[in-house]
């Protein structure tokens, strides 16, 4: 069943979707009739960054049989990374079906995000992504980027649980590459290859004899 998680009095998103979407339906929820071991996952699972620069990361699902809904908690390095968005793909696991929609909950080292299907839609079967999260480096270091296992997890027809694996992924920031750095480099490297060939051409030059 859905949990519910206290935050400063926040109620997790995808369950209070849930529980009207419940509470509102007349029909009798049909089984998916299996349930399978999937895997929620960060792709990349590691990235290397400049500090400053946006990056989008995606969380997939693969392998999944039946999936009516799902919900994902990811927590990040506030002092590493700032999250400035989390959102849908256009072509995520229930894109073209009737979902409920919800805004990602984004705190200081967290992001907590889910969908779910109305009732009487087709399930989701197979591989395909869950959402996007894009951050940008705030300082020099690594962070993870760690499912909360509690409150990741997958749904069937019948709201219960869908085995899953988590694998996260990480995030290496980075000093952002000046441009005042360019003019210098590149005549290190004009001085550079200009003695080398000064080298070569000589080694090729014919010896006098005496």
């Amino acid at each position: 069943m859905w949990k519910a998680v206290q935050n400063r009095g926040k109620i997790e998103i995808v369950c209070m979707a849930m529980f009207v979407l419940i509470l509102s339906s007349a029909s009798i929820p049909r089984g998916s009739g299996a349930s399978s071991s999937a895997t929620v996952a960060v792709v990349p699972q590691t990235l290397s960054v400049e500090a400053g620069v946006p990056f989008t990361i995606n969380v997939t699902v693969s392998n999944v049989t039946g999936m009516f809904g799902w919900q994902i908690k990811v927590f990040f390095n506030a002092a590493i990374l700032n999250c400035t968005a989390a959102t849908y793909p256009s072509d995520h696991v229930f894109a073209g079906k009737q979902f409920v929609p919800v805004s990602a909950m984004i705190e200081a080292n967290y992001v907590l995000f889910g969908a779910t299907l109305y009732y009487e839609q087709d399930v989701f079967t197979g591989n395909g992504r869950l959402c996007q999260m894009t951050f940008i480096g705030k300082a020099v270091g690594n962070s993870t980027l760690q499912f909360n296992a509690e409150s990741t997890y997958l749904l069937d027809y019948n709201l219960s649980p869908i085995d899953i694996t988590l694998v996260p992924g990480s995030v290496n920031v980075i000093p952002e590459f000046s441009p005042w750095l360019i003019a210098p480099l590149l005549i290190i490297t004009t001085l550079v290859a200009a003695a080398f060939s000064k080298i070569a051409w000589s080694k090729k030059q014919p010896k006098l004899a005496h």
